[in-house]
């Protein structure tokens, strides 16, 4: 993702020509992304039967999910004309458009219950996200 030193550098040069500055967030993102292997998981339903899942997308956790997360996102980003810097994978240019993008990616949701237990007393207002898994049924 985007170097630090990047950001920084970004930030001065966008101050100094009076650039706008955006900045927006994936939702899920790495539930987003489609795998292009196949991935299986087991479950044990309530009549303690086994059943076999595959995935269509990734899951947080899932020790692919960031890699191909980033993969569908330079797919894009290089659709949509955009050159990936040399020196930092996590920064795209498109000098004809004169927009430069950087890539920032926080892990709160791998740290999301230590985080949801030191906001203890602020948990009545706190609800933590239900994920829809793609999941689908393997049939015997």
């Amino acid at each position: 993702m985007m170097r630090t030193e990047t950001f920084k550098i970004l930030l001065v040069i966008a101050l100094y020509r009076n650039w706008a500055i955006q900045q927006f967030d994936v939702v899920a993102a790495y539930v987003q992304a489609l795998l292009k292997h196949d991935i299986y998981i087991t479950d044990v339903n309530e009549d303690g039967e086994t059943e076999y899942w595959k995935l269509h997308k990734a899951l947080y956790g899932l020790k692919q999910a960031s890699h191909e997360w980033f993969e569908m996102l330079c797919d894009i980003m290089k659709a949509c004309g955009m050159q990936q810097c040399v020196g930092d994978e996590g920064t795209y240019v498109s000098t004809r458009e004169q927009v430069i993008v950087g890539i920032h990616v926080d892990d709160l949701e791998d740290h999301q219950e230590r985080i949801l237990g030191a906001l203890t007393p602020w948990s009545g207002a706190l609800t933590p996200a239900l994920w829809q898994l793609p999941l689908e049924p393997l049939v015997p």
